[in-house]
């Protein structure tokens, strides 16, 4: 299969197959091999810095929530948000839809490399945006055909952290960090969802890469709850 086509699709599995929490973690280091050859290959082009692979995470991961949680109506990703009778507005990478509400934001972050002592700050951010927003209504613009759509954020709306990798970071500092988030839990939580080796390691071919992560199933369960 040519480099372009595989860029054009996110999964290689059949459309009807649920993808587990190893599936996701073996696509994303697919991408991130894809990441590092040219969109359009030639011969005598090169890249240096990989491309971002930030926005297939994102729809990768709203698929994996979709297939494996079959109450959410609706997900929105990268998706601004406007509240009713206010100019504000913030931008989750993923909303999802229950029963007409808004009843998850999550933010997806590849790892926490350029935010090192960020998280508990990020946490308390996302939890006085909750405070602020729950019970409200909202407007969003669907990105297809720029349509306006509406909906109330539910009184129990919760704003969860999702970190694909540990690494890029020391484990000190990351567990230090994911231990003083644990006060927001109400409201907002973190999930690592893989430990050991960062998807988009070197040296080493995506099969073999794949045996060295090792993939935390029980964040992914844990997420799935905690939509519910």
């Amino acid at each position: 299969m040519d480099n372009a086509k595989c860029l054009s699709v996110v999964l290689t599995k059949r459309e009807e197959e649920i993808i587990s929490p190893t599936d996701f973690i073996k696509e994303i280091i697919n991408q991130y091999h894809l990441a590092r050859i040219p969109f359009y290959p030639k011969d005598k082009i090169y890249r240096g810095r990989s491309r971002s692979i930030s926005p297939l995470a994102e729809d990768l991961f709203a698929k994996y929530l979709a297939e494996n949680d079959d109450t959410i109506e609706k997900i929105y990703v990268d998706q601004s948000i406007v509240i009713e009778n206010d100019t504000k507005r913030f931008i989750p990478d993923i909303v999802i839809i229950k029963n007409n509400e808004i009843t998850t934001f999550i933010d997806l972050k590849m790892d926490l490399g350029y935010k090192r002592d960020g998280l508990i700050e990020l946490c308390k951010k996302d939890g006085y945006l909750l405070d602020i927003v729950r019970g409200k209504n909202c407007q969003l613009i669907e990105g297809r055909n720029k349509t306006k759509v509406n909906y109330k954020i539910s009184n129990k709306a919760i704003y969860d952290i999702v970190i694909i990798s540990d690494q890029n970071i020391s484990k000190i500092i990351l567990d230090n960090q994911i231990e003083g988030a644990k006060r927001f839990e109400n409201n907002v939580k973190a999930h690592v969802l893989s430990r050991k080796k960062h998807p988009n390691s070197y040296g080493l071919n995506r099969e073999e890469l794949l045996t060295k992560i090792d993939v935390k199933v029980d964040a992914f369960k844990e997420i799935l709850v905690r939509i519910r």
